[in-house]
């Protein structure tokens, strides 16, 4: 990473859907459709490399005290490289100043995915906390467990 990486919040909504289109491992047809129509309402944080957008985290407000992670990609020639991380510790640490948690859900690790198991690492490594495990969870495939996680922001 050098001093050119800047995170802030972005409209540049069809650029993070095609971040997001590139990662056919972790967004189906279905998931596409629905960040498509996700993020036009939800505050969107995009980490930029030399004003290039590489990466995106929308939160959507839950109350006034809980917002959640809802969406997050970053493209896949920057991932394991410390911009997600960057990314979510930054735009966390902004929304830390209106809420007091932050909240998000992934696939649990009672299902064997090693790429989801990643995810949830990535989340645990930056302080969000496992809650509970929800299957069925409402809306979602019957075979995909939900696990959500918790991170105290103030």
């Amino acid at each position: 990473m050098d001093s050119k990486i800047i995170i802030k919040k972005t409209k540049k909504y069809n650029k993070a859907l095609e971040i997001a289109k590139n990662l056919s491992d972790y967004f189906d047809k279905n998931g596409l459709k629905k960040i498509e129509k996700d993020l036009p309402k939800q505050l969107v944080y995009g980490i930029f490399k030399d004003n290039e957008l590489i990466g995106f985290a929308s939160y959507e407000k839950i109350n006034s005290e809980v917002v959640e992670l809802a969406w997050m990609a970053v493209n896949r020639n920057f991932q394991n490289k410390g911009f997600g991380t960057k990314l979510v510790k930054e735009s966390v640490s902004n929304l830390g100043k209106k809420y007091k948690f932050c909240k998000v859900k992934t696939l649990a690790e009672t299902y064997k995915d090693y790429g989801f198991k990643k995810t949830r690492n990535f989340y645990k490594k930056l302080g969000f906390v496992s809650l509970e495990i929800i299957q069925p969870f409402p809306g979602w495939k019957k075979n995909n467990p939900c696990q959500i996680f918790v991170k105290y922001l103030k």
